[in-house]
C-alpha cells in the first residue's frame, strides 16, 4: 500500500510538469505564428497553427 500512495504524487507531479512544458510551446508558437503573419510566411502560419492544433489536442488529454 505505501507503493501505491508514493506512486500518486508521482504521476500527479509527472502530469503537471508535462502540461506546465505544453503550456509554454503553446505561448512559445503562437507568438512564432504571430511573427509569421508580420512576415507573410503562410507557410510558417500552416506551420505554427498545425502545431498549436496538435498542442491543444495533448492538453485536452491531460
Amino acid at each position: 500500500m505505501p507503493t501505491e500512495v508514493q506512486t500518486v504524487p508521482m504521476i500527479r507531479e509527472s502530469l503537471d510538469k508535462r502540461s506546465g512544458q505544453l503550456r509554454q510551446d503553446l505561448q512559445l508558437m503562437k507568438d512564432y505564428l504571430i511573427l509569421c503573419v508580420r512576415k507573410e510566411d503562410w507557410h510558417g502560419v500552416m506551420d505554427a497553427s498545425a502545431d498549436i492544433r496538435e498542442i491543444v489536442a495533448k492538453l485536452s488529454m491531460l
